[in-house]
């Protein structure tokens, strides 16, 4: 029988006890209650230490969840701090890139200016190139010349200038063509 269901029959029990005077009997000592008091107050005493064995259990089981608990937010909160000083660090190496690529976008663009310069320098460096390789060639064809024939005169021969040239490739002789062609 169930701790509950003895209760409440010794509280049926305890209703139909009669009492000898019209008020309730003082009770100074453990020996004047009736065997029915004696089992019902000991049916209580048990019904406590019952209770207070669960409660405490449960109070045990409860420190164990709030420890655990605690032990995992202290985790958690580590984790948090580390995660944090990463992302700060990401943020800091984030930072050292931008100005890193920045840096060496603007070196790059002086680097284009200067090679700007240079191919200027480098354009005029290969014209004169040019011209003296043509000279060479002139020089060349001029002695050939006069190997080949000594008793012409090659002084009057000028080297060849390619802008002063004899075929000009303009739109005049296309004009020229498409008028010949409609004959």
């Amino acid at each position: 029988m169930s701790y509950y269901k003895e209760l409440e029959e010794i509280l049926r029990e305890s209703k139909d006890v009669q009492y000898k005077s019209p008020t309730p009997p003082k009770v100074d000592t453990y020996m004047q209650f009736s065997d029915k008091g004696i089992a019902f107050l000991s049916f209580v005493f048990s019904c406590f230490w019952q209770n207070l064995k669960w409660g405490l259990n449960e109070a045990m089981a409860m420190s164990q969840r709030c420890i655990s608990i605690e032990e995992d937010l202290a985790t958690l909160r580590a984790k948090s701090i580390a995660d944090e000083a990463e992302t700060k660090n990401s943020k800091k190496a984030d930072a050292e890139l931008t100005r890193d690529r920045k840096e060496a976008l603007l070196e790059l663009e002086k680097v284009k200016a200067k090679l700007k310069m240079r191919d200027g320098d480098v354009k005029v460096a290969v014209d004169a190139k040019d011209k003296a390789i043509g000279d060479l060639q002139h020089l060349a064809f001029k002695k050939q010349a006069v190997e080949r024939f000594p008793n012409l005169d090659f002084s009057a021969f000028q080297p060849y200038d390619d802008e002063d040239s004899v075929v000009d490739g303009g739109q005049d002789d296309q004009a020229s063509d498409d008028d010949v062609s409609s004959k």
